[in-house]
């Protein structure tokens, strides 16, 4: 884990990651660097699995994981156990991207990654308030 709040854990754990790629490990990174709140669809996401995934020229791999807010809420009188929705969608091959490109590399991913969740009608219920498209800002806009 990552303390967000901290630039000395933050190189450490970014440093970690680099030397797991360097001996062949595959690394697992929630971009967004944070559990998002229930009225939130998607968080800006974070340049540090861009610039690692181009510094080692291995793919992004979206992930979208659709049912944490109902199974996982912040509300303690709901979730619950029951079965996660995972979707993997088509790799992101990062061999064409030099590192001042990592922008344009996350944008993809990001676009990836909310378009499947909102157009997910369950995701989307679980995402509290009636008008949270009109509500959420992105990086993008």
């Amino acid at each position: 884990m990552v303390d967000r709040d901290s630039s000395k854990s933050r190189k450490r754990v970014y440093e970690m990651a680099k030397k797991r790629l360097r001996n062949g490990v595959s690394v697992g990174i929630f971009p967004e660097g944070l559990v998002p709140t229930e009225n939130v669809i998607l968080s800006n996401f974070k340049n540090g699995a861009f610039s690692l995934a181009i510094e080692h020229q291995i793919p992004i791999v979206p992930q979208i994981y659709f049912d944490c807010k109902r199974f996982f809420s912040w509300d303690i009188f709901k979730g619950g156990p029951g079965v996660l929705r995972v979707k993997q969608c088509s790799f992101l091959p990062t061999e064409t991207y030099v590192l001042h490109q990592k922008k344009e590399l996350k944008e993809k991913a990001f676009r990836i990654v909310l378009n499947e969740l909102c157009n997910d009608a369950k995701y989307m219920k679980d995402t509290n308030r009636k008008n949270n498209a009109k509500e959420f800002t992105s990086f993008l806009s």
